[in-house]
């Protein structure tokens, strides 16, 4: 993840070239990562030898270090530079150059490596890590890199502002670029080594080199022969670093193998939305074989919710959520069974109300959305979710493998980069990630508002606001009521734990929207108005239980006509950002349950190497099925408002004829007991 602060530059390669990278960009105020295939700095070499430093590497590095004497300390000088020539048949030589005024000096690779390793930050180096890929953002304002951690198998990614290649003459970042780039083989191999003296430097072999190279110690000796020539010099700590080249045909090179991700890897996931589209998502995309993030704007898990309130769960939901908790009872600890499903017509001037419908095979349960949410949560591994993260944008990489989040951390204002193969839109009906995609798609206002409350009566169990609402509907803690007046409804049932969820919905001109919520909380004189209003059109319990109601809020109602779209590359919507829907036939919570289980047997059936087909099945099973049911439930909103429609007159309950009332009931929503065939296939093993 990228900081706000400082660039970041990616270095791939830990030998000289990219740790002096890592110097040099430090210096200039970067954040340096460096990405080293082999898992410790080097406490040896077997292929790292001897090298020589000019002038100015040797001022450059010494720039470097906190003691510039530290490079001396490594080092022998090469003030001379002298060629030979060699009789191979006589083995005896003669000069033939000789320059005494060279002003190098020598190194061995290790030692010079340890020195600038041991001057970088500790977190500069990730070692043991394998350059796999990388790709270059869309506005071209950040690359990723994605790497594999050979001790764990596990593949990470790594956004910065600058890729720096410094993996060698082989290099796999600039094939990408350069992909009929071929080197040129020279005609000849050398030999190397480091013939370590220390402990010999009596012996024969020593005292007989230093009298055929007299000047070891401070000469570059170079040795030609027919057809051959070597090299030879002493490096610190009594070593002699030789190098010889031999003529021969050009060896067979194995090339890089192409990066891919480790086998058994997880592809990951990126949730915007942590409600229950987004959490739902996280639990399916997890049993899919995907590592999960789910980015929520909100600081920690909700501990209460003053605006989640109830809902229903049709039984298809239900057994989606089983499959998802390690104990399916835990589902039934926080809901109540809605069997019953029946209309009511109030006469608001006589504040009697009688039966329109009813249906006792409705097979709903209840629950409070806090208590949903949390059981969810909780099921969840605790490292799935980042609370306090405020999605600002997203790009798609070039080549369509990855998409890049930006979110900002609430509590430091820092802005984070996050990785993924694919980005699933959980951020409401008011979604700015399809608004990339959609940019003159607008929500469509329903022309009414709903007032929302939950009544916790634990402690007033026995009062008269309870005994009367239970006598008035006699039913609850079974049946979903809905009282139908004049240009009006309303919703009543029960939650677990002694709660009373109401809404009342009210036909008026549309707000003015605020942000990404089409909810708001209220003030002491709107609450107060609305009491008068409701005095009005319910009967006296109804009214009861409204106003001794805390914190009672508005939502104002929108849906959209459906999309043709669900996903765009890499990107897919889910819930209500896929289809925002009025609430009157239960829907948006079952939708976004639904949503993410089939995205998630989807996945899990293609793979992320077939992301594309298994968007494109998700797609083809949700969108015909969630079309149908957004436009049956605006209807159906319209109808129980007394609003007009294009093929009847309103809607009036106290004369309604006993067909017109058969359209209120909730099984007439399409696909109510059953899904589209495709569905069921992919559901069989819920």
């Amino acid at each position: 993840m990228v900081g706000k602060g400082k660039p970041r530059a990616v270095i791939v390669g830990g030998s000289i070239a990219g740790i002096s990278s890592a110097h040099t960009l430090t210096l200039a105020g970067w954040n340096v990562i460096a990405l080293e295939k082999t898992n410790a700095p080097p406490a040896g070499s077997p292929t790292g030898a001897g090298l020589g430093l000019d002038p100015l590497s040797l001022r450059i590095i010494e720039s470097w270090l906190p003691q510039p004497q530290l490079l001396h300390n490594i080092t022998v000088p090469l003030t001379i530079d002298q060629n030979q020539a060699t009789d191979s048949e006589e083995k005896v030589s003669w000069t033939l150059a000789r320059d005494e005024s060279l002003n190098f000096r020598a190194a061995h690779w290790t030692a010079l490596h340890g020195l600038l390793y041991n001057a970088l930050p500790s977190n500069v180096f990730l070692w043991g890590h394998l350059f796999l890929s990388f790709h270059v953002a869309h506005d071209k304002g950040f690359v990723i890199v994605k790497a594999k951690v050979l001790e764990t198998g596990k593949v990470v990614e790594i956004v910065g502002d600058l890729l720096v290649a410094a993996d060698g003459c082989l290099s796999s970042i600039r094939q990408k670029y350069l992909p009929h780039f071929k080197l040129r083989y020279s005609g000849y191999c050398a030999w190397r080594g480091v013939f370590d003296f220390s402990e010999t430097e009596t012996l024969e072999t020593i005292k007989s080199m230093q009298k055929a190279y007299p000047d070891l110690g401070k000469c570059l000796y170079s040795d030609l022969g027919s057809c051959t020539h070597n090299g030879f010099y002493e490096l610190l700590n009594k070593k002699l670093n030789w190098i010889w080249y031999v003529n021969r045909p050009e060896p067979e090179v194995k090339s890089r193998k192409e990066n891919m991700i480790g086998e058994g890897e997880k592809p990951k996931a990126v949730i915007v939305g942590g409600s229950i589209a987004g959490i739902s998502s996280a639990h399916a995309l997890t049993l899919a074989g995907w590592d999960v993030l789910v980015l929520e704007k909100t600081t920690s898990p909700p501990s209460g919710s003053p605006t989640g309130a109830g809902l229903g769960l049709n039984s298809l939901s239900q057994q989606i959520i089983h499959s998802w908790l390690p104990h399916p009872q835990q589902l039934h600890n926080i809901t109540l069974p809605l069997t019953i499903d029946q209309n009511h017509a109030t006469d608001s001037e006589k504040k009697v109300s009688c039966t329109l419908t009813r249906d006792e095979n409705f097979n709903f349960s209840a629950a409070h959305w806090h208590d949903l949410h949390g059981l969810l949560n909780n099921a969840l591994q605790s490292n799935v979710f980042l609370w306090g993260h405020l999605f600002l944008s997203f790009h798609v990489a070039d080549d369509k493998g990855s998409v890049i989040v930006k979110a900002k951390v609430l509590e430091t204002g820092k802005v984070v980069e996050i990785v993924g193969d694919l980005l699933v839109a959980a951020d409401g009906c008011l979604s700015s990630i399809r608004q990339k995609y959609l940019p003159h798609f607008k929500l469509r206002y329903s022309g009414y508002c709903a007032w929302r409350g939950v009544l916790d009566f634990s402690k007033i169990e026995n009062s008269e606001t309870i005994t009367g609402i239970r006598k008035a509907y006699p039913d609850l803690g079974k049946c979903l009521y809905f009282d139908l007046a004049s240009g009006t409804h309303s919703v009543l049932y029960e939650l677990v734990n002694k709660k009373l969820n109401w809404i009342w919905y009210v036909n008026q001109p549309e707000p003015e929207v605020k942000g990404t919520s089409v909810t708001t909380k209220v003030n002491s004189d709107m609450i107060q108005k609305m009491h008068q209003e409701a005095e009005k059109v319910w009967i006296p319990e109804l009214v009861k239980v409204i106003k001794e109601t805390r914190d009672p809020f508005i939502n104002f109602i929108y849906d959209s006509d459906p999309l043709e779209k669900l996903f765009w590359d890499n990107v897919v919507l889910v819930g209500d950002a896929a289809h925002p829907t009025t609430p009157h036939c239960l829907r948006s919570t079952n939708m976004s349950i639904l949503d993410a289980a089939v995205l998630g047997k989807c996945l899990d059936k293609f793979g992320v190497e077939k992301l594309r087909s298994a968007l494109e099945e998700y797609q083809l099973i949700r969108l015909p099925a969630t079309s149908k049911q957004v436009l049956h439930a605006r209807r159906l909103g319209r109808i129980k408002q007394g609003l007009v429609l294009p093929d009847q007159e309103p809607f009036n309950p106290k004369s309604a004829k006993k067909d017109d009332c058969e359209e209120l009931l909730q099984r007439n929503t399409p696909f109510f007991n059953d899904v589209p065939l495709p569905l069921v296939s992919i559901l069989s093993t819920i």
